[in-house]
């Protein structure tokens, strides 16, 4: 069995960027979305500092997430990065837990 690949990923906006970041973002987040084997792709602003974004991405296995780097929504965006970022990204691939399991 393959294992899901969870990510979080904090982006520090250019504040001179944001407007040209958040419908980049929604729309490689929705086109995600519509993918197969993308199980979550949501996008958080930080009240306290708006320029910045917390990404939460899941998918079944690293071939879906390799497809969505790849894909026609997410190149937009991963072309930007370089110039939007304020800082480099904290990105972390995270394990599920059960807390459930005996």
């Amino acid at each position: 069995m393959t294992e899901p690949i969870n990510l979080l990923a904090i982006l520090r906006i250019k504040p001179e960027y944001i407007d040209d970041f958040l419908p980049k973002m929604m729309n490689n987040a929705n086109g995600a979305r519509k993918m197969e084997g993308n199980l979550r792709f949501d996008v958080y602003r930080d009240p306290k500092e708006p320029n910045t974004f917390v990404l939460i991405e899941e998918y079944i296995d690293n071939a879906a997430f390799e497809a969505q780097q790849k894909s026609e929504h997410a190149q937009p965006c991963i072309s930007m990065f370089p110039v939007w970022i304020a800082s480099p990204p904290e990105v972390r691939f995270l394990k599920a837990e059960n807390i459930n399991k005996k």
